[in-house]
């Protein structure tokens, strides 16, 4: 067979988001049943759900601090507080506790447990404001249930503070009883010490150097402790900088000179006469005022002096720097701190000198006279104390109240008919692509062209489109335009080119049964006839034998054979494996339809041999071993990828060239892109 010099270029299909609008296309019913499954499903749902109710009550959080006491404990202090409970976390959690839901569900047979029950608390922001909601499926009794939750949690609040000013009010009660008998004690025996002694008045001297004493006493035992903190501190930053600078850490201190010891000699004189002045003298008067002026300008001194020792050592290292500042800091309050320290006992020295000088009689009247005050004092503050408890207990005040109660609310918050239109939509449309991509893995037939050439690594020579009774598509003489044609126009095209490279006698066309291999082969071989080739359209079924018969003119090629039959189209001859009509036992000899075909083929210029539905069977292999080449014919809506492929494989075994795939039913999107 001649082929013409001019061929025309086919263009390959390219894989795009039209794709997967052809699958789904292609599967459609399954998207569109399991879209209206899911709708209706969500759609059921919605309608034969239960409808539930929402109810809400707000409540105002008194938020109280409650004052400190001056007892000896804060014990009492913290229960007080907690019988305010002003904050509004602690409030929230209170009603979320078991103790205040429980009693109010109870009241309706309910648990928080319970079916359709659903009870938050929140908080209204920037606002003392608490909102209980309550959800059920019953408006009234959801309201019932919202009010009583909040009426339970005030209850609740005045038994604790009920509750916390009695034990508040005990706790006092034993102090107030322990302080009396004290009283009572220290009485007796000052009124004892009276009769024995024969003191009945004490000195004004005496009580105010006794009162001294104990002053003096608590003052240099705060300072004493005051000067430890202050050398325990000095060595933790001398351990800390140990490491950074070993020269400072063995100094005995850093800021140590004459000037420093003259100021520390004189910060003493004026300590010490300060410790004198405060037995005689009051805080805010004129002289002791002068003197803190004094004390506080030497302080600044040694502070002056010993930041002028730090800035004259040369550190580069910041740390180290630092850490010699912080020594230096805390030698100086410790200087400060010792200074004190030595002239408290100094003067706690000089008091008690002056105490031993009074007679015993009369010391020990006034330190039983101290004592007695203190005791008494004691006892009048708790005795107030109790009577301001009783008042709080009596007069229970509820750290919260209710601010709006709640009503029945006759439009139900469940079930949101629109949210969950929404929902199933939405629902409809993913499940729908799932269902489209199982099918689309389970099934096994090719999706796209470009499946094709992928799985059976052959090029696609044509595409025909999908059309309605595809399997008896013959085409006329005059049909050269349209989709369908044009299918088998580039098919016509694409096998001139491939006969210019390599001549081809005759052409197997093979294929599944439902991959249309008669209707590709007989519109193949009426196009290439109407270019002008003669050629023999052979069908090695025989159940076609009487389509073919249609098409066939009465009479024969030659009066003296009977191998081929010319038709209504010029140059196109059609014949089955046997003269017409055949018998299935006439194709069964391998041998004899090879060379009934080699008979044709001296005959015609090319020979298209449309080969029966078998998966590579070892007949039609025989048959298919007499060709020059062939072309797989695939359904992308029917055949499947396994198939194809080892129908392919068998053909390469046997050494049969295999041009490429005509794709077959193909939407027309991907068709337009061929031509």
């Amino acid at each position: 067979m001649e082929a013409p010099a001019n061929h025309q270029a086919v263009e390959e299909p390219a894989l795009d988001l039209s794709f997967y609008w052809r699958l789904i296309c292609r599967r459609r019913w399954w998207f569109v049943g399991t879209f209206i499954v899911v709708v209706a499903a969500v759609g059921i749902a919605t309608i034969t759900a239960t409808p539930i109710y929402e109810a809400s009550t707000k409540v105002l959080v008194e938020q109280t601090t409650p004052a400190p006491m001056s007892l000896s404990g804060d014990l009492l202090s913290g229960l007080l507080a907690l019988g305010g409970s002003g904050t509004l976390l602690t409030q929230m959690e209170i009603i979320k506790s078991r103790s205040v839901m429980e009693p109010a569900l109870k009241q309706f047979g309910l648990k928080a447990n319970s079916p359709y029950l659903t009870i938050s608390v929140q908080n209204q922001k920037a606002t003392d404001v608490i909102s209980i909601l309550c959800q059920y499926k019953d408006p009234q009794t959801a309201a019932k249930i919202a009010n009583a939750i909040a009426h339970q949690h005030i209850q609740r609040a005045l038994e604790r503070s009920g509750e916390n000013a009695q034990q508040g009010r005990q706790l006092v009660e034993k102090q107030l009883a322990s302080a009396g008998s004290d009283l009572r004690k220290v009485e007796k025996e000052l009124e004892a010490f009276r009769t024995e002694s024969g003191v009945t008045a004490i000195s004004e001297g005496a009580s105010n150097l006794v009162e001294a004493l104990q002053t003096a006493t608590g003052e240099a035992n705060q300072l004493r402790a005051q000067a430890r903190a202050g050398r325990l501190e000095q060595a933790a930053i001398r351990r800390q900088i140990a490491k950074e600078t070993p020269k400072i850490e063995n100094q005995a201190t850093i800021i140590r000179n004459p000037a420093v010891d003259a100021l520390e000699g004189k910060l003493r004189e004026l300590e010490l006469e300060r410790a004198r002045l405060a037995s005689d003298y009051t805080a805010s008067s004129q002289k002791m005022r002068t003197l803190e002026e004094q004390i506080e300008k030497v302080r600044s001194q040694i502070e002056n002096e010993a930041q002028r020792v730090v800035t004259s050592q040369t550190l580069v290292d910041p740390v180290q720097a630092s850490l010699v500042a912080q020594l230096a800091a805390a030698e100086v309050r410790s200087v400060v701190d010792n200074q004190r320290s030595l002239a408290a006992d100094q003067a706690l020295k000089e008091l008690r000198a002056k105490v031993d000088r009074l007679p015993a009689d009369q010391l020990k009247a006034a330190a039983l006279q101290r004592a007695a005050t203190l005791a008494e004092s004691r006892f009048v503050m708790l005795s107030k104390k109790l009577e301001e408890l009783k008042l709080m207990e009596d007069a229970r005040m509820p750290s919260a109240s209710i601010l709006d109660e709640a009503r029945p609310n006759p439009d139900p918050v469940k079930p949101n008919k629109l949210r969950n239109l929404v929902l199933g939509l939405v629902l409809g449309v993913m499940f729908g692509l799932v269902t489209v991509a199982v099918m689309s893995v389970l099934d096994g037939t090719f999706g796209s062209v470009e499946e094709v050439r992928q799985v059976l690594g052959l090029p696609v020579l044509a595409t025909v489109p999908s059309m309605a009774d595809r399997g008896a598509l013959l085409l006329g003489p005059s049909s050269d335009r349209g989709v369908f044609p044009d299918a088998f126009q580039r098919l016509y095209a694409r096998l001139r080119h491939l006969n210019s490279q390599r001549p081809l006698s005759s052409l197997a066309v093979v294929g599944s049964a439902t991959s249309g291999c008669s209707m590709v082969a007989r519109n193949l071989a009426t196009v290439c006839a109407s270019r002008g080739w003669k050629v023999a359209l052979v069908d090695v079924d025989p159940d076609h034998a009487q389509d073919l018969e249609e098409i066939a003119a009465p009479q024969r090629l030659d009066d003296g054979g009977d191998l081929i039959y010319p038709t209504c189209y010029p140059n196109l001859f059609v014949t089955t494996t046997a003269p017409l009509p055949t018998s299935e036992g006439e194709i069964a000899d391998v041998d004899a339809l090879q060379t009934f075909l080699s008979g044709i083929g001296q005959q015609v210029d090319l020979t298209v041999i449309d080969m029966p539905p078998r998966i590579a069977s070892s007949d039609e292999i025989g048959v298919v071993g007499t060709c020059s080449a062939a072309i797989m014919v695939v359904d992308l809506a029917h055949t499947r990828r396994a198939d194809s492929k080892r129908m392919v494989d068998s053909y390469r075994q046997e050494g049969l060239p295999v041009l490429g795939v005509v794709a077959n039913n193909v939407p027309m999107p991907s068709d337009r892109a061929h031509s």
